[in-house]
C-alpha cells in the first residue's frame, strides 16, 4: 500500500500551520491590539485638546462675566456722580446736557478699558432718560422702546439681582456696534441704585458679543452640532442663539455630569455620535458643551490603518510566499527521500536519492543511498542462496531417485552371490550397502535426530571395515539425551571419510563424541592418524571454502555451508590440530529437540 501523508501532518504542513499560529497571527494580533490602542490614544488626544479649547472659551466667558459685572459696577459710581437727583430738560437745558454728554463718554471709556468696540452699555432711568454707546442711538425715541423691553422689566422688578440673558438680540432700530449682531450677545442687566436715596433709578444693560465672550465661534456646520453648546446642568443643551438643541436622556446627564478626564459622548437628533467636551462657567451658572463627530477624526485614522493594514498583508503575503518557496526547496530533498522509499518498500532497489549540500538532509540522502545499496547487495546474496539451496534441493531428489534403482539391483546382486556360494563379505558389503540406500530413502527430510545420524555411520562403517579388513575402528560416545537432538542430514559421514582418506595410516581409530553447551552442540571427530602441519592446515581451511573440493560426492565445505546456509555463520565445521598427532572436525549445531 503506498504511503500517503496528508496535508496537515506533513512536514510542510506543521511548518505553515507553526508559521501560521506563532508568526502571522501573533503579529496581526499585536498589530490590532496596537491599531486599537492607537486609536484610543488619538481620541483621548483629540479629547484632551479639545477640552483645553473649552476650557479656555468657559474661562474667558466667566472672565467676560466678570468685567461685565465690573463695568456694571463703575457705571453705576458714575451714574452716582453724574446723575444725581435725575436729569430732565437735558435737551434744553445744557447743563444737564453736558451731565448726559459726560456720562456717554464715561459709559465708552468703561466699555473700551473693560471690555472691547463691539459690546454696548445702556442706561435707562425711570423718568425720560436713555443713554447708550450704540452708534445712531436715539435717545428720546428708544427711552419710550425700552419701557417695554423684557431686560428693562425684568431689571426694574428684580431690585439689583443681575439677570443674565444669552443670545440677546439687538435691534437695529435702537443702535448698532458694527459686530455682534448676527451672532447675539451675552448681556446683562440690573437696576441702578444709589445709598443717597432708598430707591432705585434706572435699569443699565451691558451686551458683549457671543463670539468674543466665549473665545469661539458659534456658526454651525451643515448636518452637524454647533461648535458652542450651552447647559444648564439640567436636561437641555441649547446653541448660543437659546434653540434648544438636545433633551438629554437620564444616561447622557449622568455621562455628562461624571468625571471630567473621561471621555463624554452624545447623539444628535440624526443618530450621529459626538464626543463631548465639558468646562463650566461659575459666573454663568452654566456649562459650555463642544461637540466633535468621532467620524471626523477618526475617518482620517481609520484609513491610515486601513493603509497600514494593506501594507502589512502585503508584506506578509510576500514573506509568506517566499518563506513558501524556500520551504518547497528545502523540503524537496524530503519528498524525494520519501518516493525512493516508496520504491524501495515496493522492492525496487535501483532507486536512489540525488544530494546537494552537505546539511542534515543531504546527510539523511547519502545515508539512504548506502542503506539502499547494501539492501541490494543483500538481496542479491539471498537470491543466491536461494538459488543454492533450490540446486541442493534438486539434487537431493536426484540422489533419491538412484538409490531406489540401486537398492533393487543390490537385492538381486546379493541373491545370485548367495545362491552361487560366492565369498560371505560380498554378501555381508551388499547387505550394507542395501541398508545404506534404504536410511537415504527412509529419511527423505534434511533434519535427522543425532541417533539417526549415527546409525548412518555405522552402516558406513561396516563397509569401511570390510573394505580395509577391520584395520579401521570406530567409537562412538555420546550421551543418550543428546542423541534426540536434531543435526543437518549426512552431516557426520563426510568428515569420516576425510579422516579415512587422509588419515596417512592403518591401523586407524576415529573417537565420537558430542557435548552441549550455550545452547549450542558440538560433534567432535577426531582420528590417530599422520596429522598435518600449520601450512597443511591452513591450505585445507582454504580447500573448505572452494565450493569444487569434493570427498566421497559430498565436500567437506559443502558440510559447512549447508550448516550455515540452514542455521547461521555462528555454526559449521572447524578443524584443528591433535597434539599428539592426527586431526580433529568440531561440527557445531544449535541445540534443538525439535526439528526446524
Amino acid at each position: 500500500m503506498a504511503l500517503r501523508t496528508k496535508p496537515f501532518t506533513s512536514i510542510r504542513g506543521k511548518l505553515m500551520v507553526a508559521f501560521l499560529f506563532f508568526v502571522i497571527i501573533p503579529t496581526l494580533l499585536i498589530f490590532w491590539s496596537y491599531a486599537r490602542s492607537s486609536k484610543e490614544a488619538v481620541a483621548k488626544g483629540v479629547y484632551s485638546a479639545n477640552q483645553e479649547l473649552v476650557d479656555r472659551s468657559a474661562q474667558s466667558a466667566n472672565d467676560v462675566a466678570g468685567r461685565m459685572i465690573k463695568a456694571l459696577s463703575l457705571l453705576e459710581l458714575d451714574l452716582q456722580e453724574y446723575y444725581g437727583d435725575g436729569i430732565s430738560d437735558w435737551t434744553t437745558d445744557y447743563g444737564n446736557y453736558y451731565k448726559v454728554a459726560t456720562l456717554q463718554k464715561r459709559m465708552s471709556t468703561i466699555r473700551d478699558l473693560l471690555l472691547d468696540s463691539g459690546s454696548f452699555l445702556i442706561f435707562s432711568d425711570f423718568k425720560e432718560l436713555a443713554v447708550s454707546t450704540l452708534n445712531t442711538f436715539d435717545m428720546i425715541q428708544n427711552f419710550t422702546v425700552f419701557q417695554e423691553e423684557s431686560w428693562y422689566l425684568q431689571g426694574k422688578e428684580n431690585k439689583g439681582f443681575p439677570q443674565w440673558f444669552l443670545p440677546f438680540l439687538l435691534d437695529r432700530k435702537i443702535g448698532y456696534t458694527g459686530t455682534g449682531q448676527e451672532g447675539g450677545y451675552l448681556a446683562l442687566s440690573r437696576s441702578i441704585h444709589d445709598p443717597k436715596v432708598t430707591y432705585d433709578f434706572g435699569v443699565a444693560l451691558i451686551g458683549v458679543p457671543v463670539e468674543t465672550a466665549f473665545a469661539q465661534s458659534s456658526a454651525r456646520q451643515d448636518g452637524l452640532l454647533p461648535q458652542l453648546l450651552l447647559w444648564d446642568g439640567r436636561h437641555t443643551v441649547s446653541d448660543s442663539q437659546g434653540n434648544k438643541v438636545i433633551e438629554l436622556s437620564g444616561a447622557e446627564l449622568t455621562e455628562l455630569q461624571g468625571d471630567p478626564q473621561t471621555i463624554k459622548h452624545l447623539r444628535d437628533a440624526n443618530g450621529q455620535l459626538y464626543m463631548v467636551n465639558v468646562s463650566e462657567i461659575p459666573e454663568l451658572g452654566m456649562s459650555i458643551l463642544r461637540p466633535v463627530p468621532e467620524k471626523q477624526f477618526l475617518e482620517d485614522l481609520e484609513k491610515r490603518m486601513n493603509r497600514s493594514v494593506f501594507s502589512i498583508l502585503a508584506v506578509f503575503s510576500v514573506g509568506i510566499l517566499i518563506f513558501v518557496l524556500f520551504l518547497i526547496r528545502f523540503t524537496s530533498p524530503i519528498a524525494a527521500l520519501l518516493r525512493s522509499m516508496k520504491q524501495v518498500g515496493a522492492g525496487d532497489f535501483r532507486t536512489s536519492v540525488q544530494v546537494k549540500g552537505n546539511d542534515e538532509i543531504a546527510l539523511l540522502g547519502n545515508n539512504f543511498n548506502r542503506m539502499v545499496t547494501r539492501l541490494s547487495e543483500l538481496v542479491k546474496r539471498l537470491e543466491e542462496e536461494q538459488r543454492l539451496k533450490e540446486e541442493a534441493n534438486f539434487q537431493s531428489l536426484q540422489a533419491q531417485i538412484n538409490p531406489h534403482f540401486l537398492f533393487n539391483t543390490l537385492n538381486s546382486i546379493k541373491l545370485m552371490a548367495m545362491l552361487s556360494n560366492t565369498n560371505r563379505n560380498v554378501s555381508n558389503m551388499i547387505t550394507a550397502l542395501g541398508k545404506l540406500l534404504e536410511f537415504s530413502m527412509k529419511f527423505n527430510q534434511r533434519f535427522v535426530t543425532l541417533g539417526q545420524e549415527l546409525e548412518y555411520l555405522e552402516l558406513y562403517m561396516a563397509l569401511q571395515k570390510i573394505r580395509f579388513q577391520d584395520q579401521i575402528d570406530i567409537e562412538a560416545r555420546v550421551p543418550e539425551e543428546l542423541k534426540e537432538m536434531y543435526v543437518l542430514k549426512f552431516s557426520l559421514q563426510p568428515l569420516v571419510e576425510n579422516s579415512i582418506v587422509h588419515g596417512g595410516k592403518l591401523p586407524l581409530h576415529i573417537a565420537i563424541h558430542a557435548e552441549a553447551e550455550d545452547g549450542e552442540l558440538r560433534v567432535f571427530i577426531r582420528d590417530d592418524g599422520n596429522g598435518v602441519t600449520e601450512e597443511q592446515l591452513a591450505e585445507i581451511m582454504d580447500r573448505l571454502e572452494q565450493s569444487h573440493a569434493q570427498y566421497s560426492g559430498i565436500g567437506i565445505s559443502n558440510v559447512d555451508r549447508r550448516i550455515r546456509l540452514y542455521f547461521g555463520t555462528g555454526y559449521g565445521v572447524t578443524l584443528r590440530r591433535v597434539d599428539s598427532g592426527g586431526l580433529e572436525a568440531i561440527i557445531t549445531f544449535p541445540l534443538r529437540k525439535e526439528a526446524p
